[in-house]
């Protein structure tokens, strides 16, 4: 696999070659990211912090007290509908993204957008972001995680 690869099928997923699964843990992320600068986002919701890595266009939620991630986004291009916040990369990300048959790389289309959007992967959520009539970002949801409120690492 590419180390600039983000793969998202029935095995989980895996990030920059660093294999993830269905329910990663805080930890499992800095491996994935070990060596790149790192920055965090407080959130409205207390008890969780929103972590980015702008060099590759990532950003994770983490829940501080069970030290889970509960989902991740890729930004692919720039929003033009609004501008970036604190809690947005600087950069977007440069690789692709295999979700289960399908590879995407940067932005694409409302169109290609409900192709891939048919994909079901049991354990993850898939969110598409649009921009008008583009998509420029993905959300993937560990369904574990989220449905799991008294599960301790």
């Amino acid at each position: 696999m590419n180390s600039e690869e983000i793969t998202i099928n029935k095995s989980g997923v895996s990030i920059l070659g660093f294999p993830l699964g269905f329910a990663p843990t805080e930890r499992d992320f800095e491996l994935a990211f070990e060596g790149n600068v790192l920055r965090s986002s407080p959130t409205t919701t207390q008890g969780r912090v929103q972590r980015i890595c702008d060099s590759k266009g990532l950003t994770w939620l983490v829940d501080l007290e069970r030290r889970i991630v509960l989902w991740f986004h890729v930004l692919f291009a720039p929003f033009e509908y609004r501008r970036l916040s604190e809690s947005d990369p600087s950069e977007c990300f440069q690789g692709k993204v295999r979700l289960d048959r399908y590879t995407i790389q940067g932005s694409f289309s409302l169109e290609t957008g409900e192709l891939v959007r048919k994909v079901a992967i049991p354990g993850l959520s898939l969110r598409f972001v649009p921009d008008g009539k583009v998509i420029r970002a993905l959300s993937v949801g560990f369904l574990e995680n989220e449905e799991a409120p008294n599960r301790r690492e």
